[in-house]
């Protein structure tokens, strides 16, 4: 919900900011900005609720009690969400689909990812992956890893959103993965963790974000700020197309 809200609200701040901005180079009545001090008050609002919404919600979260591999590795965190989904098949199915699942499978995820990179992701990444070519292999080709799993349980794979440059000649073990601190880091996880309930299977996705410093935190927070619908989506589909994909395989099983 929280996640939504500081969306809506960013967006909705850079509109009334670009309006505001229209109006006072030329006043238009139809934008509702019939003067320059209608505005100036608009742009200054915009600017209010846009400093507004980078500041809510960005403090560091911490886990007090690991319960799954993700807590293990990855316990702090500024930035986080989570969505579940109960699949009618046995959960070695699951995690089956869950390792197999292509992007072709994951409804308007071509299209939210041609968005965000503007078409100029490389052929093969995660943000332009092969046809048929299972979405977490695209996602190790682009420099996610498997930092932890429990076979038919749960997984876990993280990458860095950014980095400095000297961090290509550095060795990433997995400690060095978990303790980094030095400023200008974002390192990102996320997990699809599996639990049996009787005739299904519920999965639930987390991903997590972690920033090393308060001015990459700024920055990184626009980003966040502006992705969140079309990461919700693209999570939503991901479980959706898991779920089919399970399914098709339980009911096809003698």
């Amino acid at each position: 919900m929280q996640l939504w809200l500081l969306s809506t609200v960013w967006y909705a701040a850079g509109l009334a900011t670009l309006v505001g901005a229209i109006g006072l180079v030329r006043p238009t009545r139809w934008l509702g900005v019939a003067t320059r001090r209608r505005a100036a008050m608009l742009a200054i609002a915009g600017v209010a609720f846009g400093t507004a919404a980078l500041a809510a919600g960005t403090s560091t979260k911490r886990i007090a009690s690991a319960t799954s591999l993700i807590d293990d590795v990855f316990p702090a965190y500024q930035f986080d969400e989570t969505h579940a989904i109960d699949i009618r098949a046995a959960p070695a199915i699951v995690y089956q689909a869950v390792r197999d699942v292509t992007a072709d499978e994951i409804a308007l995820f071509h299209t939210l990812t041609t968005i965000r990179c503007l078409g100029r992701c490389p052929g093969g990444s995660l943000m332009n992956p092969d046809a048929g070519t299972p979405i977490l292999e695209s996602a190790r080709r682009s420099g996610f890893r498997v930092i932890a799993e429990r076979a038919g349980e749960e997984l876990v794979v993280v990458t860095f959103v950014a980095a400095p440059a000297s961090a290509r000649s550095r060795q990433w073990t997995r400690d060095a993965f978990i303790g980094v601190s030095e400023p200008g880091y974002v390192k990102a996880a996320m997990n699809f963790r599996l639990e049996p309930g009787g005739d299904h299977t519920r999965l639930q996705t987390t991903t997590r974000v972690y920033v090393t410093d308060d001015r990459t935190l700024r920055i990184f927070t626009a980003y966040w700020r502006t992705i969140a619908p079309g990461s919700w989506l693209i999570r939503r589909s991901w479980l959706q197309a898991i779920r089919q994909r399970a399914e098709r395989v339980a009911g096809a099983a003698p």
